[in-house]
């Protein structure tokens, strides 16, 4: 297993995206409200090639190109991005290169967990390893800082035909009372198929 790297640029890229954001925002001079979400209003989504089957809330959309390019500079783009309308919380999915086994989820945890250390912005919520659906994860939830918030965000993958699958929750804290019980909803609903 080649050392991870993708963690300080995955940061990178997630406070961008929403620092873009409230910049595209501002540009605009219009205040959004999220929309209230309902818990149940959850569909079941199959991606990536057929690989995934995942609850992604009924008004989520994939993120337009427009977007994705504000948000997400193209080094490490994520492959599939999921977004409310407001593009204010967000499911992204990241299909690597990098070659695993499912032997190798504990050491992925642990080298994330060691470069996330070395970021004085990252505050670490909880990590763990887990069985969801007959497939292990290594989950990891941590707040981040933005440049006038704080930023919620569930980190979790696993191996998927040979490469390494990264996901990622992320919404800001005004958000997170709202979201973070759908976003475990989410994460627990994953199968590989």
């Amino acid at each position: 297993m080649k050392q991870i790297i993708l963690l300080p640029t995955l940061i990178l890229l997630m406070n961008y995206g929403l620092v873009r954001q409230q910049e595209i925002k501002n540009e605009k001079t219009q205040k959004t409200e999220s929309p209230i979400f309902n818990q149940n209003n959850l569909r079941s989504k199959t991606i990536l090639d057929g690989a995934i089957k995942i609850l992604i809330p009924n008004d989520f959309v994939l993120m337009d190109g427009e977007m994705l390019n504000l948000k997400y500079p193209k080094i490490n783009r994520p492959t599939l991005v999921y977004t409310d309308s407001n593009g204010e919380v967000n499911i992204a999915f990241n299909y690597t290169q990098e070659s695993i086994t499912n032997a190798d989820i504990p050491k992925i945890k642990t080298s994330i967990l060691n470069q996330m250390k070395q970021v004085s912005s990252i505050n670490l919520i909880d990590s763990e390893l887990k069985n969801i659906n007959n497939k292990e994860f290594f989950i990891i939830k941590f707040y981040s800082e933005a440049v006038d918030t704080k930023v919620y965000n569930l980190m979790f993958g696993t191996e998927l035909k040979g490469r390494l699958l990264m996901s990622t929750f992320n919404c800001t804290i005004a958000h997170y009372d709202e979201w973070h019980p759908t976003a475990d909803e989410i994460l627990n609903s994953i199968e590989v198929l």
